[in-house]
Parts: C-alpha cells; sequence; structure tokens
C-alpha cells in the first residue's frame, strides 16, 4: 500500500492544485538580533548605513538586453519593438509597455503564473517613473500619423531575490532602454518599408531623462535610516521611502509604503541622498553603455560586467553628503539637519550659502506655474521656526485686511453706466 501523504499529494497534482512552497522561516531571535545591531550601526554585511552593496551591469548578444547586479539581488531587462496602430487619443505617439515577471527561481513564495503583489507594484512603480514623467520620446515613435507607430515593449525578469527590487529593476529597465535600437523605416507613398540592421544602422530611442528609483529603510521607530535594504533588513524596518530622481535632481516619484511618522526635514534629506546617487548611478550606466559599444566595435561577443567600485562609492557620501552623527558609525535620523559649515559644491558655484539661506516665497514661480493672490512662505525651505513664523505672519495679515478711509473708497467706486434700447438703436 501507499503512504497516505504520497495519495494525497498525487491526488492534488492530478486536479490541477499547484503547492507552492513557502516563504523560509525568520524567527523572533533574529528579529531582535538584527534590529540590534542597526541601533548600534552595524549591518550585517558590513556596510555603512548610506553604502550601496556593489553594482554589476552586463549586457547581452542583442541591443536592449541587461543584467543588473545589487548584491545577491539579481534582475535581467529586455526590450523589443513591433509595429502596430497608435492610440485613438494620441494617434502621433507610440506606446511604452512595462511587463514584470517574478519567477520561483529567484524566489521561493514567487508565482510563475501571476506576478502578486509584489510584482505588481514594482510594475504600476516603472510605468510611474518612466512613463508619467517623459523620460522616453513616445512622438519620435511615430511612423505615419493614425496609421503607424512603433510600440516598445519593456519586459522585466526578477532573476534572484536579497531586498530592494525596485531599485535593481529600474536600474536594469532604463539601462535595456538605453541601450535599445530599433529598425529604420522608410516611407514610400502608401508603403512602408522596414530596414534590416544590415542595410541601414538601428535608431536609438529618445531618452530625454534617466529617472532611479533610491530605496531608503527606516527602522526603531523612525530614528536609524538605511540605504539598499536587503532581504532580512527588508522584514524588520517600520517602513521605507522610495524616491525616483534623476541626475537633474529632480523628482520624478515618491511613495512611502509601512507605518512611519517622519517629519519633513527627514524627507528633504533622503531626496538629497537619493540625488547624490541618482547621479553616481547615471555615470555608471553610461560607462557601461560606453564600454559595451566599444567591445562591440571590436568583434567581441561577450560583454564584460561593469562594476561599480565601493570605494568610490565610500568618497561619493564622504564628500557630498555631510552627516551629524553622534559617532562616525551612527547616523542618527533626528540629527539629519546639514552642518551649517558645510557648503556644497553647486552652491559655492552659484555664490549662496546655507547659512544665510532665507524661505522663498511661493509666488517666486516658473512659467508652467501659476499663484492666487499674494502668496504664501514656503515652509519646506529654510528653519522651521522661521518658515512657521512667515506662514503666521502671512496668515494673519489676511484675516486683518487695512481698513480704507471713505474718502479712499469714494474714489476707487467704478461709473457704471446704463445703456437701454434706443441708446443702443442710435
Amino acid at each position: 500500500m501507499m503512504p497516505i501523504n504520497l495519495l494525497l499529494k498525487l491526488y492534488k497534482l492530478f486536479h490541477g492544485i499547484t503547492i507552492m512552497p513557502r516563504t523560509p522561516a525568520f524567527s523572533k531571535l533574529e528579529h531582535e538580533f538584527l534590529l540590534k545591531a542597526i541601533s548600534t550601526g552595524v549591518r550585517l554585511d558590513q556596510r555603512d548605513m548610506l553604502e550601496y552593496r556593489k553594482i554589476g551591469i552586463s549586457f547581452g548578444i542583442d541591443y536592449g538586453c541587461c543584467t543588473v547586479e545589487i548584491g545577491e539581488t539579481k534582475v535581467m531587462a529586455q526590450v523589443a519593438a513591433e509595429m502596430d496602430r497608435p492610440r485613438e487619443s494620441r494617434p502621433s505617439e507610440g506606446r511604452l509597455n512595462v511587463h514584470v515577471e517574478m519567477s520561483t527561481i529567484a524566489f521561493p513564495s514567487f508565482d510563475p503564473t501571476k506576478p502578486g503583489e509584489l510584482g505588481v507594484g514594482i510594475q504600476r512603480m516603472l510605468e510611474r517613473s518612466i512613463i508619467l514623467s517623459r523620460a522616453v520620446d513616445l512622438e519620435a515613435l511615430c511612423v505615419r500619423v493614425g496609421e503607424k507607430s512603433w510600440t516598445i515593449h519593456l519586459h522585466v525578469h526578477v532573476l534572484s531575490h536579497d531586498g530592494n527590487l525596485i531599485d535593481c529593476a529600474s536600474i536594469a529597465a532604463i539601462t535595456a532602454l538605453k541601450h535599445f535600437r530599433y529598425p529604420d523605416v522608410s516611407v514610400i507613398g502608401q508603403d512602408i518599408v522596414i530596414h534590416t540592421m544590415e542595410e541601414k544602422h538601428p535608431i536609438p530611442l529618445t531618452v530625454h531623462h534617466m529617472p532611479l528609483y533610491v530605496s531608503l529603510a527606516f527602522f526603531k521607530g523612525c530614528e536609524r535610516l538605511a540605504i539598499d535594504p536587503t532581504y532580512l533588513e527588508e522584514k524588520v524596518m517600520d517602513g521605507k521611502i522610495i524616491l525616483s530622481i534623476n541626475k537633474h535632481k529632480e523628482l520624478c516619484s515618491l511613495q512611502m509604503n509601512g507605518q512611519m511618522n517622519i517629519t519633513k526635514e527627514q524627507i528633504l534629506r533622503c531626496t538629497e541622498i537619493a540625488a547624490v546617487r541618482a547621479k553616481t548611478l547615471t555615470e555608471l550606466i553610461l560607462n557601461a553603455i560606453k564600454t559595451d559599444t566599444d567591445d562591440k566595435k571590436l568583434g567581441k561577443t561577450k560583454s564584460q560586467t561593469v562594476l561599480e567600485k565601493s570605494k568610490d562609492n565610500k568618497e561619493i557620501l564622504k564628500s557630498e553628503l555631510t552627516v551629524n552623527s553622534q559617532t562616525s558609525e551612527e547616523i542618527q535620523i533626528a540629527n539629519m539637519s546639514i552642518n551649517e559649515d558645510a557648503v556644497t559644491d553647486d552652491a559655492i558655484k552659484n555664490g549662496h550659502n546655507n547659512k544665510t539661506e532665507k524661505p522663498y516665497w511661493l509666488t517666486q514661480h516658473d512659467r508652467q506655474t501659476c499663484s492666487i493672490g499674494d502668496g504664501k512662505v514656503n515652509a519646506w525651505s529654510g528653519d522651521g521656526a522661521e518658515s512657521s513664523l512667515g506662514i503666521f505672519k502671512a496668515l494673519r495679515a489676511d484675516t486683518q485686511p487695512e481698513e480704507k478711509s471713505e474718502d479712499e473708497n469714494e474714489d476707487s467706486e467704478e461709473e457704471v453706466v446704463i445703456l437701454d434700447d434706443s441708446a443702443l438703436e442710435t
């Protein structure tokens, strides 16, 4: 006779019920140990709190295929193009579709048949960062208005999961789009001819800017901050803030997960860290693409992996970020304000100093921004006390308008002229 367990497994198999492996166990002792280590400024992989893991970028034989590694986290991105009919609402634009695939090889609890909550979240964040920020010029993909245009498919495959999937997927997606080439097209009358790569050189996508996600995790009641959290650190964190920003310090997307109560100074500090990190990642991506282009010109089929040196990473953090901490290893979020004596390179060039910076008014806008009334003081810049005092004064000024004298009111009255029908006829 067969054992009961084997019979149950055979029964479930034949009736189409798949048994998914469960998530690896994480004990309470491991949870407490990891939190205690982070509270003392120590991470399991011996990194600093604001230090990324080693990043590697490698390319495949085809254009638009790349693999990005952040520590043990690995994501592959592949871009493909096909000729299709544009949308009726946007007849002069092409399309950009994002697809995310989660494999069981990457993590035991992933289901390859459906992306799950994590996969859907990554897909929506990539669409919000790349498509909604107009990173790729979709109008350049139009061949004939209302009839033919290119549809770009961005496939993101998760190969290994050890935390911080969104950052790895973002780097892979932007690198693949920047590396991709699509065939050239000739329009002769009503005919559209798609040329092969041997007939004409392929055309690269027009990428206006490169938005990259940077994740920062908070621990111990938002008293500790760590960049690039691992899988175990994500299990014990209070939450994390995920920012999509480019090298021009333009914030494209911001999302906060978890239960956190953080201040505006902490958000501004995270934005500053993400801006510095996005600049270094952009340089790494461009360097990797240039290296692969040079290798292809020499006839090399196997691409070499371009790694980011951890030494350069630490030097950039020390030179461009000034963090006030009690010790050299601890990073206190409560004291995240920038040192007044430290002035960034941009401030030196522009002749400004953080020490003398004052709150600015919201009425100082650009051409694409308008304001109604006299405006209010922006509380997101300058010291909190000065900003709150300025808001209080502005509110009092609005609630208590100056009284005008009777003579001024009489002078300011407008003359009203009523025209009857006889006046209109004449």
